[in-house]
């Protein structure tokens, strides 16, 4: 009789190749991974950048002093705006004619952080508007301040991707930029 030997496994050789293959398709798929990232990180700063060129179009036109809040828990920016009546803060709503000046959601996976500047001379409060308890609770997520002669007051506006920080600022010169790190 013939003994038959049954191969049921797997030689080194064999398992090796294949952990081989794998690490080098996982790290390609990292480094894409971290590239598109950066990819959503500058978009979301581009379209950033936008909205405040926009504004100052819009608060001229309107005659409105417009404020830009950033709601860090929820990753969301909105706009407000003086009621020239009661002179206190009003939430922008979508009724405005726009949706760049919606209420609008930065992509989960951008991390967003803001620095405040202080121009040369400036008031703290240009308006002179009341402010409520609930708009002095969220002035602490405000970036801009924006009036209808078009006027910023100087932020910066950090998204970070994987790699790279994209920084849109405002000064007092009226321009928005977009600086990366």
């Amino acid at each position: 009789m013939a003994s038959s030997k049954k191969n049921d496994g797997f030689t080194l050789l064999e398992i090796l190749a294949v952990v081989a293959i794998m690490g080098i398709v996982l790290g390609l798929v990292g480094v894409n991974f971290n590239r598109n990232l950066d990819n959503v990180a500058h978009s979301e700063a581009k379209r950033f950048a936008r909205v405040l060129n926009y504004t100052k179009e819009y608060s001229a036109y309107t005659g409105r002093i417009l404020s830009l809040r950033l709601d860090k828990k929820k990753n969301t920016y909105y706009f407000l705006y003086v009621d020239p009546i009661k002179r206190s803060w009003n939430r922008l709503n979508s009724d405005s004619g726009s949706k760049l000046l919606s209420p609008y959601k930065i992509n989960e996976h951008v991390k967003v952080r803001t620095e405040k500047r202080k121009a040369a001379g400036a008031d703290e409060n240009p308006a002179n508007i009341e402010e409520t308890q609930s708009s002095r609770r969220s002035s602490k997520s405000e970036i801009a301040l924006i009036t209808p002669f078009s006027d910023f007051e100087p932020a910066n506006l950090i998204l970070s991707g994987e790699t790279k920080n994209y920084i849109v600022t405002t000064d007092e010169f009226d321009d928005v930029e977009i600086q990366i790190q």
